[in-house]
């Protein structure tokens, strides 16, 4: 076994997302083939998706459409703060609330497993809204029926004083049966427009969404709607991304406290069971969920849309750093992963549980060949066949937000016991953000087919001498990840 990975098998008992194409934008290769043995036939396809640096780009998401797996689709974010237009010191540019739109999403489609790419537009507006001129956190997920779906934040600015008073927002949702080429008039969810997701149900076509804050003004889209009192995260569920389910919390009270499962939090379900976690630091709240005192990383499942949960702590050191990582396996009722990075953020330990969260898998180490600075921006998804794929950006230098970065990822058959050894995804190192400026970019993604591994993510390298910010991809076929293991 690689020095890379060393797994832990033994379980210990733990408690309580048909029109023509028109204008076909081909997104070219960039950069040389990455270091390794790999065959031509099965390198890493590296596209610069984006390719306008007029515009700063950050934040994809990905979904591969089930019943076509040559049909992916890219959502990205896309803003006006580009490295030009700050330099230069462009009010159009620093004034945050002045310019409606200064945030947008941008939609991009592929038929042929993400080698070229379309952008397409798409309704905005959820119809009796007042105007939502902004979008951002941009989501993408699929269900089995073909059906692609896409999310986003819809909101308005005002700079007319106080600013609190003049800012309301929603997350709001569209379908595509036409595999992202038309989509259908957005809905609002009813969550608050805070760090959204979006996950789907493979056994059931069930499409869940969460985000944090609190409802009123900020979650409806109604500017006069009165403020709510509880700061958490929010669920909601669908079977046609249409019609959405009353909320209901991650977290949750003991009748006189309120306890929030906002921080650091994932989503994710299969097989009919909808899963969670979270960290806390508070003593009364690690009490109130799964027992003992703080800090507590907690995993909890729903079979009826987040209205009960049953809630369990994870091993998880009480070091560990980063955002907690969760994937539920569509093969395997009961099984589920989690990571979370170890003190120095520079491994990830991955545990899993095939009971629901009762027993865990001691830890598996991952981490690439590079040197042992700073991952960031993880991302840890199944395929429909129960292959585990991981991706994230490592660090080339000390810092956080103000290094240079590669983008690795790494599969596994056996839901995180054991690792291929890590893939170099992306080329070249991705110079370091200028500035430290890495708004509007806070994740990456990848999402898995039943041959291919298709990764997303935002790198530096999108302007020679400026620093700038694009929105890259590659597909990989799961067939690379085999032969590169030991």
């Amino acid at each position: 076994m690689s020095g890379r990975f060393r797994s832990g098998r033994w379980l210990i008992s733990v408690a309580a997302i048909g029109l023509a194409i028109a204008s076909l934008a081909a997104a070219t290769p960039s950069g040389a083939a990455p270091k390794g043995d790999l065959p031509p036939g099965l390198q890493p396809t590296e596209v610069n998706v984006t390719n306008d640096l007029t515009y700063r780009w950050g934040e994809p998401q990905i979904a591969v459409n089930q019943k076509n797996p040559n049909n992916l689709i890219y959502f990205v974010l896309r803003d006006r703060f580009s490295f030009a237009c700050v330099k230069a010191g462009n009010t159009d540019c620093n004034d945050l609330f002045g310019v409606p739109g200064k945030i947008v999403n941008k939609l991009y489609v592929s038929f042929d497993r993400g080698k070229t790419w379309t952008q397409r537009d798409f309704p905005v507006q959820p119809p009796g809204k007042d105007p939502l001129e902004w979008q951002g956190d941009p989501m993408a997920a699929s269900t089995t029926d073909g059906t692609l779906y896409i999310a986003w934040d819809a909101i308005h600015l005002d700079a007319t004083p106080p600013l609190g008073s003049h800012i309301y927002s929603c997350i709001a949702a569209s379908k595509s049966t036409d595999g992202g080429l038309t989509w259908s008039v957005p809905v609002c969810t009813g969550t608050p427009v805070d760090r959204p997701w979006l996950e789907t149900d493979l056994s059931t076509g069930r499409i869940y969404e969460v985000s944090s804050g609190v409802l009123g003004p900020l979650s409806g889209g109604v500017a006069g709607a009165t403020p709510g009192t509880i700061n958490d995260r929010w669920v909601v569920a669908s079977q046609d991304g249409v019609n959405w389910t009353p909320l209901h919390r991650l977290g949750g009270t003991d009748g006189v406290n309120q306890f929030s499962g906002a921080t650091s939090s994932r989503l994710s379900a299969a097989n009919g069971v909808l899963s969670a976690t979270f960290r806390s630091t508070s003593n009364a709240a690690c009490a109130f969920f799964v027992g003992g005192s703080a800090p507590c990383t907690v995993f909890q499942t729903s079979t009826d849309d987040g209205a009960t949960w049953s809630r369990h702590r994870v091993p998880a050191p009480s070091d560990s750093t980063g955002q907690v990582q969760l994937a539920a396996d569509p093969t395997t009722p009961g099984h589920f992963t989690v990571a979370v990075l170890n003190s120095t953020s520079s491994r990830f330990l991955v545990f899993q549980t095939r009971d629901s969260g009762t027993t865990w898998s001691a830890p598996t180490e991952v981490f690439d060949s590079g040197p042992a600075f700073v991952k960031q921006r993880p991302w840890m998804a199944y395929s429909p066949d129960g292959v585990l794929g991981m991706m994230w950006r490592a660090n080339q230098a000390s810092g956080i937000d103000t290094a240079p970065f590669l983008v690795w990822a790494a599969t596994s058959d056996d839901g995180g016991a054991t690792f291929s050894t890590p893939l170099q995804i992306s080329t070249v190192v991705s110079p370091a953000p200028d500035n430290g400026y890495t708004a509007e970019d806070d994740f990456s993604f990848i999402a898995l087919s039943h041959q291919d591994a298709f990764i997303g993510w935002a790198d530096w390298r999108g302007a020679p001498n400026s620093g700038d910010r694009a929105g890259f991809f590659s597909g990989v076929k799961l067939q690379a990840f085999t032969h590169a293991s030991p």
